[in-house]
């Protein structure tokens, strides 16, 4: 939307929806800045499978390549691109690295001493950060969802951080099984979806979202004595949607309207009374005669209410 003070735009944003999430439109997404949110113009984003074009690296475009490190031993890195996140579609993105034998052993051990102590030697990668040893492929931005798709970046009420979670950290090499367990390996967001509002018109709306690390075991099927050769490792990121299902929701019934209206205890008093009764003819038609006479007076003020 444009900025208009007729409508009470005060910034100009991006909407995909009016107020429920449209499908196939972006994920909004942004940074909390003080009391508003800096909403990002693509939304929600994930790395791209495919490396964007760089000058530095012309050979990398198009390939599936994963990032690297900015400036690692003089040597410029490689930048992944990106991938918009669109509302109700799952997605898939990933890259494969080539490794030999030591290469792999230093992104399994990138800053964790309690990886191969054995080794006495402290390692790192141009794949992964120097001090969690996490991948750039995963390279996360804090930050906050849009719950509606018309999402007001200046109301925070109207948007939910996404939680970030990464396992402890928890990687060994085996050297005799040229193994790497625990790696970081992939990473999985999901976004928890329901429909709001009335039936024939539902509004959908993110209630929540997450982005985890998962860990996995890497193994060199190479032989141990091979250290030229390399092989292929896979790192993957999945965006999935959750709906919640419409078997947990319920129709709203209005109760019934109370069919009597209640009146006072002693309404019929002195006609009803605790008294032991008295029969005689006389006493029996004047009774019914008062006791017709104040039915017929509250059904009177029953209609006149």
């Amino acid at each position: 939307t444009d900025v208009s003070s007729k409508n009470g735009n005060l910034v100009k944003r991006y909407r995909s929806g009016n107020p429920g999430y449209l499908l196939g439109m972006p994920v909004l997404y942004g940074e909390t800045s003080g009391s508003v949110i800096n909403e990002f113009v693509k939304g929600f984003t994930v790395p791209s499978a495919i490396s964007p074009f760089d000058a530095a690296h012309p050979e990398s475009f198009g390939l599936s390549i994963c990032p690297q490190a900015t400036s690692y031993s003089g040597v410029d890195g490689v930048s992944a691109g990106s991938t918009e996140v669109l509302f109700g579609y799952d997605l898939t993105s990933g890259c494969s690295v080539q490794l030999n034998r030591s290469a792999l052993i230093s992104l399994c051990c990138a800053g964790s001493g309690a990886c191969f102590p054995e080794s006495g030697t402290a390692f790192s990668s141009p794949y992964s950060d120097s001090n969690t040893g996490i991948p750039y492929f995963y390279d996360f931005t804090s930050g906050n969802v849009g719950i509606y798709g018309d999402a007001d970046p200046l109301d925070q009420s109207q948007w939910n951080a996404m939680t970030y979670s990464v396992p402890a950290d928890a990687r060994t090499w085996n050297e005799k099984t040229a193994t790497c367990s625990n790696m970081f390996n992939g990473m999985e967001i999901q976004f928890l979806v329901a429909a709001t509002g009335s039936k024939s018109n539902p509004q959908n709306k993110i209630i929540s979202s997450i982005a985890q690390v998962t860990t996995g075991t890497w193994t060199m099927n190479l032989p141990a004595d091979d250290e030229y050769s390399t092989q292929n490792f896979p790192m993957s990121i999945t965006v999935s949607f959750v709906f919640q299902s419409e078997e947990n929701s319920r129709d709203y019934v209005v109760p019934a309207p109370p069919v009597l209206f209640k009146v006072p205890y002693d309404v019929f008093y002195p006609v009803l009374n605790s008294a032991p009764p008295r029969y005689s003819a006389s006493s029996m038609s004047g009774l019914g005669f008062t006791v017709a006479l104040a039915v017929s007076t509250v059904c009177a003020m029953w209609l006149v209410l």
